[in-house]
């Protein structure tokens, strides 16, 4: 099964990484932190090699989607944060010379 992109950032593909420990998997986002819900060994009927990936994958997709907001109504948020940004580099470069 195949990871959708991030909710709440838009990344995807080596944005996306995979957390595992002895009872539960977990997809999260490099780009934004943003952690989908956790797919535990002790839920699954089948907990061979793949069930508790493809579970973790399957949450992601789908379950954790609910709680994403419009992507809309983030880029706008993004968008606030980039212009900051400009002008904190802006004020950087006035401090310090030849930046």
């Amino acid at each position: 099964m195949t990871r959708l992109c991030c909710p709440w950032c838009g990344a995807g593909g080596d944005s996306l990484g995979e957390t595992w420990s002895n009872q539960s998997r977990q997809i999260y986002c490099r780009g934004c932190g943003a952690k989908g819900p956790e797919a535990r060994y002790d839920d699954l009927e089948n907990q061979d090699s793949d069930g508790p990936r493809e579970r973790a994958v399957e949450l992601w997709n789908t379950g954790f989607r609910y709680a994403a907001p419009r992507l809309k109504d983030h880029a706008e948020l993004l968008e606030t944060r980039a212009k900051a940004l400009v002008l904190e580099a802006d004020r950087i470069r006035r401090v310090i010379p030849n930046t």
